[in-house]
């Protein structure tokens, strides 16, 4: 997407603020998360291969800009999660034990779950998604430094209170 498409898409947008499409983009987490949630606490949402991709540099780079973390939520590498209720019951039940902002680190489907079970805590959220895209729905939302791939994306915030 060209600079100025993206830039005309922003001003149209409800929700979604900023977008970081680049390499290095992962550097940015610190300074996009502090611009969309100032100094709310954060949680890192990965499964086991996202979270050693790049949801432990986000945390550690969270960490050395000052932002307080909450211990990451990793669900299990394998078997592959899926966008199921019973993983969004999980996360939920998860995040209503704090009041950090998940950030959501993986494929559409991670970023599926945080989403929802954010919508069901009233609490927004941003995406840092390592990945590549597996079907024209997610390429929106799936982003990322993964085996492969030269490009981060980083979208910030999506308020998941509007649906």
């Amino acid at each position: 997407m060209g600079e100025q498409r993206l830039r005309a898409a922003l001003q149209e947008a409800t929700d979604t603020q900023s977008v970081n499409i680049g390499a290095g983009a992962l550097a940015t987490v610190p300074e996009a998360f502090m611009k969309g949630f100032g100094d709310s606490p954060a949680v890192i949402v990965a499964d086991g291969n996202t979270f050693e991709v790049a949801g432990r540099e986000a945390q550690r780079r969270l960490e050395r800009a000052g932002r307080t973390t909450i211990k990451p939520y990793v669900f299990p590498a394998e078997p592959p999660v899926y966008a199921e209720y019973g993983n969004i019951e999980k996360l939920r039940d998860s995040l209503r034990e704090h009041d950090a902002v998940p950030v959501a680190v993986g494929s559409g489907t991670l970023n599926d779950i945080v989403k929802r079970s954010a919508h069901e805590c009233e609490r927004p959220y941003p995406t840092s998604l390592p990945g590549r895209p597996r079907a024209p729905s997610t390429s929106s939302a799936t982003c990322g430094r993964w085996k492969g791939s030269d490009t981060e994306k980083l979208l910030y915030p999506t308020d998941s209170r509007s649906g």
